[in-house]
């Protein structure tokens, strides 16, 4: 799909359109408009960071509260090799890494309920090996004063701004979980 006021490209699978009821939001700069036939277009995702074979075994849980924007995030990783967990809320992340082993948890901050500094700040509390990597997304906080506090304050490994372009979501992740980049509280890169 093609925004018409960005002109950015994003996937869109037709059950997204069906609970849309025929509206989008575009993930980049949040235009909402009813798609028409020719703005619709197969759109292959850019060559990834890091081999699909590589992300096999690695998982993601994203945390995200908006129906859509969850979706096509948990899409954008999967299709890339990622083994992809969701979760609505901080609770119900919380919930699910008591059950499940993570490698990364992808985090809105704007959550209900358990914000997503809190959440990090749990999730950084847990004792496992190796420690979880957070990385904190907002459309909200984009200031440089909370990137710097939800790495000092909070323990997250990085921070990606909404909107964002899939290719550089991948290139923090790959980076944090394949390459090993950011070892340690708040080393990832900005």
């Amino acid at each position: 799909m093609a925004c018409p006021d960005c002109k950015a490209k994003f996937k869109v699978a037709e059950r997204q359109l069906k609970v849309a009821k025929g509206k989008l939001k575009c993930p980049r700069c949040e235009y909402v408009f009813v798609p028409r036939p020719e703005r619709v277009e197969k759109v292959p995702l850019a060559p990834s960071v890091g081999p699909k074979e590589e992300r096999a075994g690695k998982r993601v849980l994203v945390v995200e509260d908006t129906e859509f924007f969850r979706t096509y995030v948990a899409e954008i990783l999967s299709d890339t090799g990622y083994r992809v967990l969701t979760a609505r809320d901080g609770s119900e992340a919380l919930s699910l890494l008591q059950k499940e082993r993570v490698d990364l948890v992808l985090t809105d901050l704007l959550l209900p309920g358990l914000h997503g500094f809190d959440l990090c700040k749990k999730i950084k509390e847990m004792k496992v090996s190796p420690p979880i990597k957070v990385i904190m997304m907002t459309g909200v906080y984009k200031s440089i004063h909370y990137q710097m506090e939800g790495r000092w304050k909070y323990g997250a490994d990085d921070f990606i701004l909404k909107p964002f372009e899939a290719q550089d979501l991948l290139t923090k992740i790959d980076d944090l979980i394949l390459f090993k980049k950011g070892e340690g509280k708040g080393g990832g890169s900005a």
